[in-house]
C-alpha cells in the first residue's frame, strides 16, 4: 500500500460516486491489512485474511442499508492515526469504524 486512502469510483462523466465494485472491495482489503501489518502477528493476519472473505456479503449489505455513510472519511481518518503512529486513536477509529457496520447489519429486517 502506498499510504494513500482509498476512495469509492467516480462516475467520469457526473462525477457522481458508482457502486462500491470489486477493485474497491479488494482496495478495501489492503487498506484494512495493511492497517494491522505493523503488529508482525501471523496469527493475527491469517484470521484477518479468513474473516475479511467471510464477511464480505455482510459489508456489501452494511453498504447498501448505509447509503450516506462517509466510509472515505473514516478511512482518511485511520490513515492519519496510523501515519501519525498514534496506536490508541488508530484502534479507537478501527473499532467504531467495524461498529457502524455491525450497527448497520443489526437494523436491517
Amino acid at each position: 500500500m502506498n499510504h494513500s486512502t482509498i476512495t469509492t469510483p467516480l462516475n467520469p462523466r457526473s462525477g457522481a460516486r458508482v457502486s462500491r465494485r470489486v477493485t474497491y472491495g479488494a482496495r478495501a482489503r489492503r487498506f484494512h491489512r495493511a492497517l494491522l501489518e505493523g503488529c508482525g502477528n501471523d496469527v493475527l493476519l491469517d484470521g484477518f485474511d479468513r474473516l475479511w472473505t467471510a464477511g464480505e456479503l455482510a459489508r456489501r449489505w452494511s453498504g447498501a442499508a448505509t447509503p450516506d455513510r462517509d466510509a472515505d472519511a473514516e478511512h482518511r481518518a485511520l490513515e492519519e492515526a496510523a501515519l501519525s503512529r498514534d496506536p490508541g486513536k488508530a484502534a479507537t477509529l478501527l473499532r467504531r469504524h467495524i461498529l457502524r457496520t455491525v450497527d448497520a447489519l443489526t437494523r436491517l429486517p
